[in-house]
C-alpha cells in the first residue's frame, strides 16, 4: 500500500531496465508527477494559510478520494478526477503571490 501510495503522487515504480524498457518516457513521468504534487503542497499550504474552510475541501477531496487505489490497484490514471484540483493549486503556488501583490494602475 506505501508502494501504491509514492506511485499515485510521484509516478515512480521501479527503475528495473526491463521494466524502464517497457515504459520508455516514465522517467519523465516521474519528474513531471513528482513536481506537480510538490507544488500542489505548496498551492495547498498557501491556501490553508488564507482560506481555511477551502483548503479543508481540498484537502478532503485530495486525501480520500485515492485511498481505493491504495488498496486495489496503482494507476497514475486514478489521478486523472483530481488532476484539476491539483493543477488549480500547482499555479497557485507559483502565481499565487504574484497575483495578490499587483497595485492598480492610475490609467484610466
Amino acid at each position: 500500500t506505501i508502494r501504491r501510495f509514492g506511485y499515485i503522487w510521484t509516478g515512480f515504480w521501479s527503475l528495473d531496465k526491463e521494466y524502464l524498457a517497457g515504459e520508455p518516457l516514465d522517467l519523465a513521468n516521474v519528474f513531471m508527477c513528482t513536481a506537480f504534487t510538490v507544488l500542489m503542497l505548496v498551492g495547498l499550504r498557501r491556501v490553508w494559510k488564507k482560506d481555511f474552510a477551502l483548503a479543508v475541501y481540498f484537502a478532503l477531496i485530495l486525501f480520500f478520494f485515492p485511498l481505493p487505489f491504495y488498496i486495489t490497484h496503482p494507476e497514475v490514471y486514478a489521478r486523472r478526477q483530481i488532476d484539476p484540483l491539483i493543477l488549480v493549486l500547482a499555479v497557485y503556488a507559483v502565481a499565487g503571490n504574484s497575483a495578490g501583490s499587483r497595485t492598480p494602475s492610475s490609467e484610466p
